[in-house]
């Protein structure tokens, strides 16, 4: 950008731009709402993913649930019944489940404990099982010979990491309390409405048996799975309702069934189910049908003698957002949402941390233009105070870059005045500043043909090579030039102890005012390099360097044609004997001058005479390393063959000397 340009006016003033932020501020606001879209998307993103909001079950887990389990049971028989497990389980982690909720019981110290283990040895001695606890008289058998007055059983769901446990009263099989390792919300089988129907108006022992899939008939894995959590459910809301009602556990079922010969898929028939209710000493059945396309549930309340519903619910087992039922896709639409939000506000939060930042830079642009135009008469005598003028211009250039980005959203908040202001004073300063970034010639993107058969060894064989486009200088870099390099970063002056240097030597860091336009020598490679880094440039590299040289042409042997006329450059046969202005020449047909004669340019590549046997197809950058870099354009006391554009030539990196110098390019970024 030209800061040399009118900037357009605006009613607010500089010290608009630089007022205070309000106590609550629009920043806060962005922060609050920002933080409240990334909670619902995470929370969105959570309810698509989880299949539940389950914790993971771990045996300490497991011994807090069963602590729970018979926190209101002091003083009775307590015994450790086992655990089902559905889905895949190593039987030493379901034992340790089992031995950490005995150890928890135990600790208590309220209620007495039966091991499983110790209940199966009993049991066996007098011939029964666990599954053998069936009718009345056999439970209150085997209570009395185990002295157990509860029994804590449990269901694993493994691939949701779920725990049920249920407290079963061994003389009336009835469930006397659950829990459940997933939260209560997430838990429940809403069955509130069937229990509160007309026609419970009796208290009544309920079993939950025969959930099956409403399109097959059968009993699935989701089936299965939410007939056991109903029978959870069921519990649980009687418990909350304080009903008459209580739940037949189904720790019987499987002896029934095998007794029966009967398998859970039979189970299709209302009758069937009666009869099984009927068998566990039920006076109703929850049964029902689970409808998984729809995610629901009906349910229906069946009595076991005249096998006539009771009462019928229908349940959504969708997920609820903010009390609503939602299916994936509403989670999802609701997710992409808030994520879009969210990101605009993280987008809107960044750019105003920026603008605030860069209004605070604005106070320091103005202390470090003050110092500047205070140091503007004393850089035209004076190496120091040039070196604190161009100090202060490089950090004004990089805080006027930071304005730019923000575009008109900063004019519009009064930066235009401010501005205005920086680029008064940018044009009574920027003549300091205009030789570092003076303008530079385009060369586009293209195929060229680099070297040559009909010249130099090392420049042959002829290969076609790609180069992207880039900038160049359009003159070798000059003292004048040099010297502000130097004084901004203390860099050693050019200078040489060989007589023949003496013309090009530099006195007290300053070179004399005869070579002030000529190109700087007397430079190494890494001279040239730093410059180049310093002002945010580089060396070309040869394919670059050629492919400026040749300009619009492809096969020339100098700019003008294939033939050696030495009233076109400076070279040995032109009888100059010494570098001159660049200028002095005709351009090549890009616009660059010296690109033959006067002084070698240093280049970027190590140089190696099979260089071009081995280039890359696109943009080549020579060998990784090697003991001489480039040289390419011939200098004054070069013969016609190597200020050809095509000829190549090398020199030791440390190398100083009047026939070389260098100049610039820079990438383009905006290809």
């Amino acid at each position: 950008m030209n800061y040399g340009t009118q900037a357009p006016e605006t009613a607010l003033s500089y010290h608009t731009v630089l007022q205070p932020e309000p106590v609550i501020s629009a920043m806060q606001m962005h922060r609050t709402i920002y933080n409240f879209c990334g909670c619902v998307f995470y929370l969105c993103l959570g309810l698509m993913v989880a299949p539940s909001q389950s914790a993971a079950v771990s045996p300490d887990n497991a011994a807090a649930l069963a602590q729970t389990l018979v926190a209101e049971q002091s003083g009775r028989v307590v015994a450790i019944a086992g655990i089902t497990v559905h889905g895949e389980l190593a039987a030493d982690a379901v034992t340790a489940l089992e031995d950490r909720i005995t150890v928890q019981l135990v600790s208590d110290g309220g209620i007495s404990v039966v091991s499983r283990s110790e209940l199966e040895t009993i049991l066996r001695e007098q011939s029964f099982q666990l599954s053998d606890l069936v009718d009345e008289e056999s439970r209150e058998e085997a209570g009395r010979f185990t002295g157990a007055e509860l029994l804590v059983t449990g269901h694993l769901f493994t691939d949701r990491d779920e725990l049920d446990l249920h407290l079963t009263d061994v003389e009336s099989a009835e469930i006397v309390a659950t829990t459940s390792s997933r939260i209560p919300s997430e838990v429940q089988i809403p069955v509130d409405n069937l229990m509160q129907h007309p026609g419970m108006d009796r208290p009544l022992r309920i079993a939950v048996v025969g959930i099956r899939d409403a399109s097959t008939g059968t009993l699935t894995e989701q089936a299965a799975y939410y007939e056991r959590k109903l029978e959870t459910s069921l519990v649980l809301t009687l418990q909350r309702l304080d009903a008459r009602h209580r739940v037949v556990s189904r720790i019987m079922l499987d002896k029934i069934l095998r007794e029966l010969n009967f398998q859970q898929s039979d189970m299709a028939e209302d009758q069937t189910i009666a009869s099984i209710g009927l068998l566990l000493g039920a006076d109703a059945v929850l049964t029902g049908r689970y409808d998984a396309a729809r995610n629901a549930m009906t349910l229906y309340l069946l009595d076991v003698g005249s096998a006539r519903y009771l009462a019928a619910e229908s349940a959504d087992m969708r997920r609820k957002l903010f009390g609503v039922p939602v299916n994936p896709w509403t989670i999802g639409g609701v997710s992409l949402a808030a994520l879009l939000l969210f990101l605009y506000l993280r987008f809107a939060r960044a750019r105003r941390i920026r603008r605030r930042k860069i209004r605070k830079n604005l106070a320091i642009i103005r202390k470090k233009l003050k110092a500047a135009r205070s140091q503007f008469k004393q850089a035209k005598v004076s190496a120091k105070g040039q070196k604190g003028l161009i100090e202060d211009l490089r950090e004004v250039r990089r805080l006027l870059a930071d304005l730019d980005e923000l575009g008109g959203s900063f004019d519009n908040a009064g930066g235009a005045s401010v501005k205005k202001k920086l680029q008064k004073y940018w044009g009574e300063l920027g003549e300091f500043e205009t030789p570092l970034y003076k303008d530079m010639v385009k060369i586009a993107a293209g195929n060229y043909t680099m070297g040559t058969n009909a010249g130099q060894m090392d420049a042959a064989p002829e290969h076609q090579v790609f180069v992207s486009s880039f900038y160049i200088d359009p003159e070798p870099v000059t003292n004048r030039e040099y010297q502000i390099f130097v004084n901004a970063t203390d860099h050693a002056a050019p200078y040489c102890k060989d007589d023949w240097a003496q013309p090009y030597n530099w006195k007290d860091g300053n070179y004399p005012k005869e070579i002030e336009d000529l190109p700087v020598v007397l430079v190494d490679w890494d001279d040239a390099a730093a410059y180049a880094r310093w002002a945010g440039k580089r060396l070309p590299t040869e394919a670059e360097w050629e492919r400026a040289g040749l300009g619009k042409t492809q096969n020339l042997d100098y700019p003008w044609g294939n033939h050696f006329d030495a009233s076109q450059l400076n070279a040995k046969e032109s009888n100059l004997k010494r570098v001159i202005k660049s200028g002095t020449f005709q351009p090549n047909s890009m616009g660059l001058y010296d690109m033959c004669g006067n002084v070698w340019e240093w280049i970027s590549d190590w140089y190696d005479k099979d260089a071009y046997s081995k280039h890359a197809k696109s943009n080549p950058k020579g060998p990784a390393g090697g003991g001489m870099h480039c040289v390419r354009g011939g200098c004054w006391n070069s013969n016609a063959q190597l200020t050809k554009i095509k000829s190549r030539g090398c020199m030791e990196p440390n190398k100083k000397h009047h026939t070389i110098g260098f100049r610039c390019v820079k990438d383009d970024y905006e290809n």
